[in-house]
């Protein structure tokens, strides 16, 4: 009897029949007993798997072999590419796409392609605008589990009061996560792991216009849109587009009159902080940049450049009329010949 399942399961892998379905979410599966009832475990919540170190549950036996193994230091799993080593396989595997550039999944809504099914899947959230992790303390919804666990330590952590005002802080500084190397920490594992490959060196991502190589692959596509020219991110108000991303978020605020950042010395407001902050130099006479020909100091990176002029005897700004040419705009904004 056992023989004849044995074979009926073997079987399985020739045919890539899929009979038994799940009535919760249409997941189709080969094995009823072994596949589909460790799936249900997704919906039902049940993990009965725990870990003895740190008490953890997982649903699957499997997922617990794969954790037990960070409470080691060994790395038995080795890449024959680049002898990075890993914990478990299935680390080898997601780690294998950085050599093969592999992206077998597609978003059906704009055609970008994945390494990862489960990078994808967090990819057409953007374009649903569905937010399925809610906060149960104040409702907030988030995108990724990840950026929710984050969040709840808001509610979580103490809040410290000024004894002279009253005004109270939140402490959201909690960084559980610490390099060994450097002892730098961080909120979440992701972010230690990226600071990581600073200390190895690895710089997987080759560009083949100029040569840089990049530890991640998020930087080498930003870089390789100074070669390609494309302006992927667009102002729906002006039309106006940009490389990146941070630039439109910036730029958007252009649309808006809130001018949230005030100066609390002489009450002017900024829409980005990072004015605010180059306007309170002014006040504390800081010049933090100086020149490297006079020593000349200045509050702003941008003054520097433009004194370095004087040094350099570059003119910059022509006349189109008079072919006058001046180092400073200023200079020039107030020479344009008047109009005949």
């Amino acid at each position: 009897m056992n023989v004849k399942i044995g074979l009926k399961m073997h079987e399985v892998v020739h045919t890539k029949a899929k009979p038994y379905r799940c009535s919760v979410c249409g997941s189709q599966f080969g094995l009823p007993h072994r596949s589909l009832y460790m799936h249900q475990r997704v919906h039902t919540g049940e993990k009965p798997y725990t870990c003895d170190t740190c008490g953890k549950s997982f649903s699957l036996i499997g997922t617990l072999n794969c954790h037990k193994k960070f409470h080691s230091d060994d790395r038995p799993i080795k890449c024959s590419h680049c002898n990075k080593s890993f914990k478990c396989k299935s680390h080898l595997r997601r780690h294998l796409p950085v050599h093969t550039g592999e992206r077998r999944y597609t978003c059906k809504i704009c055609a970008k392609t994945f390494a990862h099914h489960e990078a994808m899947t967090r990819h057409i959230l953007i374009h649903t605008g569905e937010k399925p992790y809610i906060c149960e303390v104040c409702g907030k919804r988030f995108r990724q589990r990840s950026n929710l666990k984050v969040h709840m330590r808001v509610h979580k952590e103490t809040r410290f009061k000024c004894e002279m005002c009253g005004k109270t802080f939140q402490h959201d500084f909690f960084k559980p996560f610490t390099c060994k190397l450097c002892e730098k920490s961080y909120s979440n594992v992701y972010n230690l792991r990226i600071h990581e490959k600073l200390h190895s060196g690895e710089t997987p991502f080759k560009c083949e216009v100029c040569g840089k190589a990049y530890a991640l692959r998020k930087s080498f596509k930003t870089h390789m849109l100074c070669h390609s020219g494309d302006r992927p991110y667009k102002c729906i108000a002006c039309g106006k587009a940009f490389k990146w991303s941070g630039s439109l978020k910036m730029h958007m605020k252009t649309h808006t009159d809130g001018k949230t950042h005030r100066c609390e010395t002489c009450g002017k407001s900024f829409r980005l902080y990072g004015n605010l902050k180059r306007h309170k130099r002014a006040h504390a006479g800081e010049k933090p940049f100086s020149c490297k020909v006079c020593g000349e100091g200045f509050p702003e990176l941008d003054l520097v450049k433009t004194h370095m002029q004087i040094h350099t005897g570059v003119k910059p700004y022509t006349c189109q009329k008079c072919g006058k040419n001046y180092a400073y705009l200023r200079h020039y904004n107030d020479h344009k010949c008047k109009p005949v």
